[in-house]
């Protein structure tokens, strides 16, 4: 059953917006810590922004990091 979990992360891809729901909240979060450090709204947001390095970065980060993705560039190499 473990193994086919794990083959199971091969062939399925996360749908985009579960992701960028996922990405939102983690800014979302970053922004709520800078509140909570004493961050005007406007500058807790800008910050968390810098500090994440920008939504289509972490998209293409997150994509490279799927093991499809590789298998994929492998294929395209041959």
């Amino acid at each position: 059953m473990n193994l086919l979990t794990h083959l199971r992360f091969f062939f399925t891809r996360r749908l985009s917006g579960d992701l960028d729901d996922e990405l939102r909240f983690h800014i979302e979060q970053a922004i709520a810590a800078n509140l909570a450090a004493g961050m005007s709204a406007e500058e807790a947001r800008r910050r968390a922004r810098i500090d994440f390095g920008g939504l289509e970065h972490a998209r293409e980060e997150t994509t490279r990091q799927h093991p499809a993705w590789l298998l994929a560039t492998i294929a395209q190499d041959a």
